[in-house]
């Protein structure tokens, strides 16, 4: 069970999405049902029509959501539709099926636990339902401060806590053999805990140099282009994705085939990262703990993952646990 995190500052970050105005891109990945029956669920729960069909894709628009797209997760959707059934059913099998919201307010994730609820009802399976379901939830948080003062902390937060939230939300097999939620590397962390850039330029750099691909737990490549284009062009050319202001977290499963589980729940994991940046003294506190006693480096995850959760507890922090 996931539990609320109590934060040791809430002016930090209001949790009143009408006061904060806050939206986040939710996309849901599951096994069990085909485009065609979760659109149909889709438009059972939240409304709207349905769009002319496409291989392997289905449009929803005029939901209580606004626009909806539920597809097979892959970019060969197009080469699948021109296969033999049994690649198809095959693909099916292997692939996600994936629905990826527009940006949505923080009050209407409990939308989505309705939805989910409804899929779980008509057969959407998990993470843990087979070893070959690499599955999981991604959101796309916006930022309304693109400065360097509100996404630091962020960033630095998360370096300390990807090792915490990993050990407490394992991996299945399948997720840990596919390339999309790698760590981000020790040099990473180190960097931006022990010698923070001073600018925004820095930060592009430094994020560069140790990684040039989106398959990473926290994806910062659509934020770094928003804020710095010409650097993330000039380092990756024609693979540079489109630019958001958003973060791209990816958690690494998807149990939405368990009694109790709920989009809201997961939420939950990526405003751990929020609210310990938003209290500077823990974070401070946390930063000096990895990097004199609790380096990875030194000690390996499992000790600091122990270490943290002392801290948290300390400072006033619950962990998200699944």
């Amino acid at each position: 069970m996931t539990h609320a995190i109590a934060s040791p500052d809430p002016s930090a970050l209001p949790d009143d999405p009408a006061k904060s105005g806050r939206r986040v891109g939710v996309e849901i990945e599951f096994a069990g049902l085909d485009e065609a029956q979760a659109a149909d669920i889709v438009r059972a729960t939240l409304g709207g029509r349905i769009g002319p069909p496409e291989p392997f894709m289905r449009h929803l628009t005029g939901t209580t959501l606004g626009g909806v797209r539920v597809e097979l997760d892959t970019a060969w959707r197009r080469e699948l539709a021109q296969a033999p059934a049994a690649v198809d059913s095959l693909a099916h099998t292997l692939i996600p099926v994936e629905i990826v919201t527009e940006p949505i307010s923080l009050e209407d994730l409990a939308q989505l636990d309705a939805l989910a609820a409804a899929l779980r009802d008509a057969g959407a399976q998990g993470t843990r339902a087979a070893l070959t379901h690499g599955f999981g939830v991604h959101f796309n948080p916006e930022l309304t401060d693109l400065s360097l003062d509100a996404i630091l902390p962020v960033l630095q937060a998360f370096a300390v806590l990807e090792p915490w939230l990993r050990h407490h939300e394992p991996m299945s097999l399948a997720r840990r053999a596919l390339p999309f939620t790698a760590p981000w590397p020790q040099k990473l962390r180190r960097a931006l805990l022990a010698a923070p850039p001073g600018d925004l330029d820095g930060l592009a750099t430094q994020y560069l140099d140790q990684i040039a691909s989106r398959n990473y737990g926290l994806d910062l490549l659509p934020l770094l282009r928003q804020i710095r284009p010409a650097l993330v062009e000039a380092r990756l050319g024609e693979h540079a994705p489109s630019a958001r202001p958003t973060y791209h977290f990816r958690l690494p499963s998807c149990r939405i085939d368990e009694p109790g589980w709920t989009v809201s729940a997961e939420w939950l994991k990526w405003r751990a990262v929020e609210q310990l940046a938003g209290a500077p003294a823990l974070l401070a506190q946390v930063r000096s703990a990895w990097l004199s006693r609790c380096d990875p480096w030194l000690r390996g995850d499992d000790d600091w993952v122990a270490t943290l959760d002392g801290l948290l507890q300390d400072g006033g922090l619950t962990g998200a646990r699944a």
